[in-house]
């Protein structure tokens, strides 16, 4: 094989720049819109803003919400409930979404470290970010992944080391990822497990020493299933009082080659496989192929560079210590992203989360190469090259969403504290509870239905009368629906024909007054309210 030739040092780029700028973009787009694309993530910060202002009468009434016990799911509202203590309504979305992003960057660059692979590869964090989690709004599995991904970390590292410290951090990294979210907790559990059974299983004693150190997060994962069973039958019993025929079985639904072929969706984060997604994502994934091949020509030319454990058993001989039990965490989660039912342990679409960890995982098989070698420094060029213009598109496409909110906050000023109110949104149903983080009040629709939260309805049936308005507000009748929603924030549609068919009440001399409006964005007021003070429950 021809020798390879390298630049002097001086020329190289230094390796922090080629994730530094993908990072600053990413912080640039966090930061600058205001209301991003994300479907339930007004949801889960109103539920924090409520936490903060709970003994606030004029901004929550009295009997309204109820406060449930700390329990696992809950870490992410007590986070902005802290936060929106010292921070203005304002800035609270993207100061949250910021945190988020740098643990989540934080923790692939320790995983990156743990393992000696390149740290260049930090690029693809920014990216990942913004993917399918992101998309969904799923903000306690966004503060669950950092920690699981830390987790695996310490675990290479304590395989590495046999340090206690390290096998401290793991069980710490568990448990608080079992406070955030049971699928990251679950998955980060799983694959340590498989991990250290794998490499170590010619050694009791360190088998041993594994189970001593997990004993306490596999306590907390039995005792999350409990919980689990529970809430689902209570949840499962809510569903039913409105649809009789309301069931959630574990059906496959996608197939794997539409599974395959959504992987640039769910790693980049859209609904829609546009041409210049796909060519990214496509170039990215060929560039990633193209270091595995690099790599392997590298570790057959030269010696491997191991650490070497303390104790019995040596983690690999390869040069970035990727493990037996590294490789095979890895099949099983890509495996269970083909596979898995639609519906499984009562969570939808489970297997669209897998993807995200499934590809970090997948990195850390990429050692360290040269920096002088020309062939990498042009793969990562090219992986450079995607980051930016996929951070590029995707901050235009949330650009554009957030025009949607032009006049929002203005009309939602004029909306009394503490009301009780309701959205109909069409294509914003989510966008009530984000009016509730700046007024507070009773919002229609809000996850204070669901028995996970933290805050919930205090009256379990309050939102039934109007739950399936949220996503039909064509449903909407004044005489029917009025008591329960004294103001409503209503989002017009485009033209005259379409609002007739959507809100065919507007025509028909309702009870309601317009007190606000901008752009499409108007708020309305029943005509038997007096004054600005909130309507009893």
């Amino acid at each position: 094989m021809p020798e390879r030739q390298e630049a002097p040092a001086s020329q190289e780029t230094p390796s922090y720049l080629w994730w530094l700028v993908p990072l600053l973009l990413g912080c640039v787009s966090v930061m600058t819109i205001q209301v991003p694309p994300m479907l339930d993530w007004p949801l889960h910060m109103s539920q924090g803003v409520i936490l903060a202002h709970l003994h606030d009468p004029s901004f929550v009434p009295p009997s309204t919400y109820c406060v449930s016990t700390f329990a696992p799911y809950h870490l992410f509202h007590y986070m902005v409930r802290l936060l929106a203590v010292v921070l203005p309504v304002q800035w609270l979305s993207q100061s949250t979404l910021l945190i988020l992003l740098l643990l989540y960057t934080a923790s692939i660059a320790l995983l990156l470290r743990s393992y000696r692979a390149d740290i260049r590869l930090l690029m693809f964090a920014p990216a990942t970010f913004f993917g399918y989690c992101y998309i969904m709004g799923f903000a306690p599995h966004l503060l669950g992944l950092p920690f699981a991904l830390a987790s695996l970390a310490c675990a290479q590292m304590w395989w590495r080391t046999r340090s206690a410290r390290w096998a401290a951090a793991m069980t710490a990294s568990l448990l608080l990822g079992y406070l955030c979210h049971p699928i990251p907790f679950f998955l980060a559990l799983g694959c340590v497990g498989l991990r250290l059974l794998v490499d170590g299983r010619s050694s009791l004693r360190f088998l041993l020493q594994a189970g001593a150190w997990l004993l306490l997060p596999i306590a907390a994962a039995v005792q999350f299933l409990f919980y689990l069973q529970r809430l689902g039958q209570n949840q499962k019993a809510w569903f039913t009082a409105l649809y009789p025929n309301w069931n959630q079985n574990n059906t496959f639904g996608d197939s794997v080659f539409l599974r395959l072929k959504l992987i640039p969706a769910y790693v980049l984060g859209t609904e829609h496989l546009e041409t210049s997604l796909v060519l990214v994502s496509s170039l990215l994934l060929l560039s990633l192929l193209g270091l595995f091949w690099l790599s392997r020509q590298d570790t057959d030319d030269s010696p491997a560079d191991n650490e070497a454990p303390a104790q019995e058993t040596k983690p690999s001989n390869t040069s970035n210590s990727v493990t037996l039990g590294t490789v095979v965490a890895v099949v099983v989660l890509w495996l269970g992203y083909l596979f898995l039912p639609d519906a499984f342990m009562k969570g939808n679409n489970v297997y669209a989360r897998l993807i995200q960890i499934a590809l970090v995982l997948t990195l850390v098989c990429v050692p360290a190469l040269p920096l002088g070698l020309r062939m990498a420094q042009r793969l990562y060029l090219l992986m450079a090259l995607c980051v930016c213009t996929f951070l590029g598109i995707n901050w235009m496409y949330q650009y554009e969403w957030d025009r949607h909110f032009d006049g929002f906050h203005e009309v939602v000023q004029k909306l009394p504290k503490g009301s009780r109110y309701m959205g109909l949104l069409s294509q914003f149903k989510n966008a009530a509870t984000l009016a509730q983080m700046y007024r507070g009040g009773e919002a229609r629709y809000s996850f204070a239905h669901f028995f996970h939260m933290p805050v919930r309805d205090c009256n379990p049936k309050a939102q039934h009368p109007t739950f399936k308005l949220r996503s039909q507000p064509a449903g909407f009748s004044p005489q029917q629906h009025a008591k329960y929603a004294p103001y409503l924030l209503v989002y017009l549609e485009r033209t005259v024909q379409r609002n007739r068919r959507t809100f065919p009440w507007l025509f028909r001399n309702a009870p309601y007054k317009l007190i606000a409006k901008k752009g499409r964005w108007t708020l309305w007021k029943h005509k038997s309210i007096k004054s600005t003070k909130p309507s009893k429950r």
